[in-house]
């Protein structure tokens, strides 16, 4: 599947593109679960399954309709097979995805010292991540949302290690383990979507209330990175 052909899909389907919530069976607007179960033939329903959930970044403050269907359906593009992927495929893309939410975007949560913000930038592992949050939790007290943000973050991070730490042990039933990989991408998409409204959030406040539509651009920015590292996290991976 392509992006190409998704815009295609979408543009026959409803008026081109994504808009934010769920919305009725009968209507022609669509989030991008809901597009995904139509483009597939199967009955409308905003539910995981198929890709991830992405239902987080799909209702995230974008400025427009447009800039969020011109970021979302490069991710659903690269995820269109998430289905067929093995559960420990998808936990290793999810990992990847909490560990980039820390590098790229809990790193630049304002209040962060120098060293914290590279401590941040500077994580390769879910143990590495999980302390870079729990850091950034503690130098951004003043800043609330950004508090939610880091801890978002970190607890995805903790969490996908100590399921990568029990690899061994987990359900005979593959049914089940698909399960748990799903959770853990649900928990991977809502730490990047809390990430982006922390530092839209933080970052007007920092500015001493710039104005509304540097606000906006700032929060479109953060949506964008967050869109771009889901597509980072399966590079190389097979």
């Amino acid at each position: 599947m392509t992006v190409t052909d998704l815009q295609r899909a979408l543009d026959t389907l409803d008026e081109g593109v994504l808009t934010a919530g769920a919305h009725r069976p009968d209507a022609s607007a669509f989030c991008a679960l809901e597009f995904s179960a139509a483009v597939r033939g199967k009955p409308p329903s905003d539910a995981p399954g198929d890709l991830p959930d992405l239902r987080p970044l799909n209702d995230a403050p974008w400025s427009s309709d447009l800039l969020r269907t011109a970021h979302l359906l490069p991710v659903m593009a690269a995820y269109w097979d998430w289905g067929t992927w093995s559960p420990a495929t998808q936990t290793a893309v999810v990992a990847r995805v909490a560990v980039l939410t820390v590098n790229r975007l809990i790193a630049a949560l304002p209040g962060l010292s120098d060293a914290v913000s590279a401590q941040c930038r500077s994580a390769r592992t879910l143990a590495a991540a999980a302390d870079a949050a729990r850091a950034a939790v503690a130098a951004a007290e003043a800043w609330l949302d950004g508090v939610l943000a880091a801890k978002a973050a970190y607890g995805v991070a903790t969490l996908l290690e100590e399921r990568a730490a029990s690899v061994a042990v987990w359900p005979a039933s593959a049914a089940e383990a698909a399960g748990e990989a799903m959770a853990a991408a649900a928990m991977a998409a809502r730490a990047v979507a809390m990430a982006a409204w922390g530092v839209a959030a933080t970052s007007a406040v920092a500015a001493a209330l710039v104005t509304e539509a540097e606000a906006v651009r700032e929060g479109d920015a953060v949506l964008i990175t967050a869109c771009q590292l889901w597509i980072v996290a399966i590079e190389g991976l097979s």
